[in-house]
C-alpha cells in the first residue's frame, strides 16, 4: 500500500526536501578520521519511472568541517575538509518493493574531496588551497529499512583516492587518508510543506 507521499510522486513530477545530518568515517588505519557533516537540506526531485517506480535527481551541498586525525597513525592532527558535488545524485525508489518494511531505494553521488588549513601536532602543513582528490569520489548509497519516503537513513560507501597539488605534504596527505570502503551515513527526515 502506498503511502500519501508514494501516490504523489507517481502522479507527477514532485519535489520533497529534506533535513539531513549524518558523517562519514574514514578506513585508513593511518588517520582513524571521523567527519561529522553540518545539518544540511537534501533536495529531491521525483519523477514516476516506465516501470512503474520513481526515478529521483538530488542536490545534497556539505558544507566545509574541520575534522580530526591521526598523522601517520600518531600525532594529532586537524584539517577543514570540503566535499563539493560535482554531478546531480541519482537513483530510483522501488515503490513495488515494499514488503511492509520501507522502500529500497539505491542512488550515486559524485563528490571532489579536498583538504586545507591542515595542522599537525601544532604546526600549520602548508597544504595550500588546491589539495584535493585526483578523481571525484562516487558514493553508492541506499536505504536502510524503514524508509516511507518521509524519514529514514541512507548508508553509502566509497572509495576514496589520491590527492593531488597538496605541496610538500602531498606524501603525508596520500598516507594518512586514502582508502577503500569508507562508510556514510545520512539521516533524514521530510521538511514540513516540502
Amino acid at each position: 500500500m502506498l503511502t500519501a507521499s508514494a501516490a504523489s510522486a507517481k502522479q507527477a513530477d514532485n519535489e520533497i526536501d529534506y533535513d539531513a545530518h549524518g558523517g562519514t568515517t574514514l578506513s585508513n588505519v593511518h588517520s582513524h578520521a571521523k567527519v561529522t557533516f553540518k545539518p544540511t537540506v537534501l533536495k529531491t526531485f521525483i519523477t514516476p519511472a516506465s516501470n512503474g517506480n520513481l526515478d529521483f535527481t538530488a542536490d545534497l551541498p556539505l558544507a566545509p568541517v574541520t575534522a580530526g586525525f591521526k598523522a601517520d597513525g600518531r600525532k594529532p592532527a586537524k584539517g577543514v575538509v570540503v566535499f563539493t558535488q560535482v554531478q546531480p545524485i541519482t537513483g530510483e525508489i522501488d515503490i513495488n518493493g515494499n514488503t511492509g518494511n520501507g522502500y529500497p531505494v539505491t542512488g550515486a553521488a559524485e563528490y571532489v574531496v579536498s583538504l586545507r588549513d591542515v595542522v599537525i601536532d601544532g604546526r600549520n602543513a602548508h597544504v595550500g588551497t588546491n589539495c584535493q582528490t585526483i578523481e571525484p569520489v562516487m558514493v553508492a548509497v541506499q536505504a536502510e529499512p524503514g524508509f516511507d519516503l518521509v524519514t529514514g537513513t541512507l548508508k553509502g560507501s566509497y572509495d576514496l583516492g589520491h590527492f593531488q597539488d597538496c605541496g610538500d605534504h602531498q606524501h603525508f596527505v596520500n598516507k594518512t587518508l586514502p582508502g577503500r570502503k569508507n562508510s556514510l551515513t545520512l539521516h533524514i527526515k521530510g521538511r514540513t510543506g516540502s
